[in-house]
């Protein structure tokens, strides 16, 4: 399993670009293995990220910024404002939010 396509230079500035980040495993994966090809990973930027709080701990414990387009919170207020969801939807998908593992 390659993660690392094409010649990285020893230093070389790399940035990041993922198009989903829910816990930060698979993105920062991605990242030391740049590392351990000698990459300096400045940071990580994201199209949309669910905001998880493993997320946030798991970036903050490898030193990487994560900069996300935009976030769960966000799409969600949008989806109600413009009739894509109901409140009582919204309650379910809250739900899902806090617990996504346990959720039915």
């Amino acid at each position: 399993e390659n993660l690392v396509e094409g010649k990285i230079e020893k230093g070389q500035r790399v940035v990041l670009v993922e198009d989903l980040v829910s816990t930060g495993g698979s993105s920062l994966k991605a990242a030391r293995s740049l590392q351990d090809a000698g990459a300096n990973v400045v940071g990580m930027v994201a199209i949309f990220t669910y905001g998880f709080d493993t997320a946030e701990k798991n970036f903050e414990h490898a030193g990487i910024n994560l900069v996300c387009l935009s976030d769960f919170h966000h799409l969600i207020q949008e989806a109600l404002k413009n009739k894509y969801i109901t409140e009582d939807q919204l309650d379910h998908i809250k739900a899902w939010r806090q617990d996504p593992a346990s959720w039915k």
